[in-house]
């Protein structure tokens, strides 16, 4: 009796993969965006992370090497890669000013009371030793006035000035609320960064990248409400203790400065959780078979 085939790797990744994109697709669905349309801006992701992996392994990203790595038409690939659309600045990818506002009022000593939560500020004080929102913005940039800035996280919802003029922080992460654009990039940049880090030590067999979670079951709602609360406790420590840290560290790396072989790195540190019945947790599809060819007529 022959031995029998062992599964089909890429078969394997495939059905993960449509695992991971269901969420996804959920959100695409929400918004109008149908199969056809998705189908076609993915081929401009394919050719991008081609020629990126072809860079990689010092290979010449041609038109065919990149039509064989994506399985796309040479058609396709050469009018995507003479039609390249800029790519973002890297500035596009930093802390905005309100998202580093509040990284430094929820996290600084000189901002926080006495029982480490973050103080009201008034605009200015005539007390030099008093902390102000002044103060605060001018350590983030001198470029944008104060007042606007508060103003632009009272917009967000992240902050709201007292009956006093006081500025008061509302949420002590950057999770706006009200604005789908700041929510869909929040979703974005951070869903992006954690599946990256997840990829990288799956493909290079090794644990490059801190990505662990916790997974229990047999919860009532009311448990896993209480698991919910003390993961959000936890990470508001964590939160505190990784800014002031990371604070440190971009002075003391700016002082220093930077060169080709110690290049300017940026990098994310978030946590997550998720509940749902396990009654309704989604299946992953079955790939498509690697041969629709059946033999019928």
């Amino acid at each position: 009796m022959a031995n029998e085939s062992p599964p089909a790797i890429p078969d394997e990744v495939l059905q993960q993969a449509l695992h991971l994109l269901a969420p996804v697709v959920r959100l695409l669905l929400a918004h109008g965006v149908d199969h056809p349309r998705l189908a076609a801006a993915l081929k401009r992701v394919f050719v991008d992370q081609a020629r990126a992996d072809l860079e990689r392994r010092d290979q010449k990203a041609t038109h065919t090497a990149i039509s064989l790595l994506t399985g796309l038409q040479r058609r396709d690939v050469r009018a995507l890669v003479d039609d390249a659309a800029p790519a973002l600045p890297r500035k596009a990818t930093s802390p905005t000013l309100p998202m580093q506002v509040v990284a430094r009022w929820a996290s600084e000593a000189q901002y926080l009371d006495e029982e480490g939560r973050p103080r009201a500020l008034p605009m200015r004080s005539a007390d030099a030793d008093e902390p102000t929102f002044e103060q605060l913005a001018d350590e983030i940039s001198k470029d944008v006035h104060a007042p606007a800035l508060l103003d632009e996280l009272v917009r967000l919802g992240l902050a709201l000035v007292d009956e006093g003029g006081r500025a008061r922080l509302v949420s002590e992460s950057f999770v706006p609320t009200g604005d789908f654009s700041q929510l869909l990039g929040a979703l974005a940049r951070g869903g992006h960064d954690h599946l990256a880090a997840s990829v990288a030590n799956v493909i290079e067999r090794e644990q490059r990248f801190l990505d662990y979670s916790l997974f229990a079951d047999e919860l009532r709602p009311e448990s896993a409400d209480e698991l919910q609360a003390l993961a959000k406790k936890l990470w508001r420590s964590a939160y505190k203790r990784s800014v002031v840290a990371a604070t440190e560290l971009i002075e003391r790396d700016k002082a220093r400065g930077f060169a080709p072989e110690a290049p300017e790195m940026r990098v994310r540190f978030g946590v997550y959780f998720y509940a749902e019945p396990k009654t309704s947790e989604p299946k992953a599809p079955a790939p498509p078979p690697a041969n629709d060819d059946t033999g019928a007529s």
